[in-house]
């Protein structure tokens, strides 16, 4: 259900903000995140401190945001070499459309 200005619903911006993280930079300023994120930075500061309360994400001096510990535990408890015992594992995608 949306409850912003743009549509968006709590977990629309909460995904969108951790997705904001590139692949190869662990480490982002907060108003970077937020303009990655297309988010309002007072709305990307209070989703960041809520999920810095669950340590899914952390944050550092100076306005830094990196994922937090609990965000790599939940991603790599599903992990395919953790699944796969430590074998290199494919993992087929199955789609709707043809």
């Amino acid at each position: 259900m949306a409850n912003s200005r743009s549509g968006d619903s709590v977990v629309d911006r909460i995904v969108r903000l951790i997705s904001a993280f590139p692949q190869d930079v662990s480490t982002l300023q907060l108003s970077e995140l937020a303009a990655r994120a297309g988010l309002p930075l007072t709305t990307a500061h209070r989703l960041v401190r809520q999920l810095a309360e669950h340590d899914l994400l952390e944050t550092a001096p100076g306005g830094m945001v990196r994922p937090g510990v609990r965000l790599w535990e939940l991603v790599n408890r599903t992990s395919p070499t953790w699944l796969c015992g430590r074998r290199p594992c494919r993992l087929w995608r199955t789609s709707s459309r043809s």
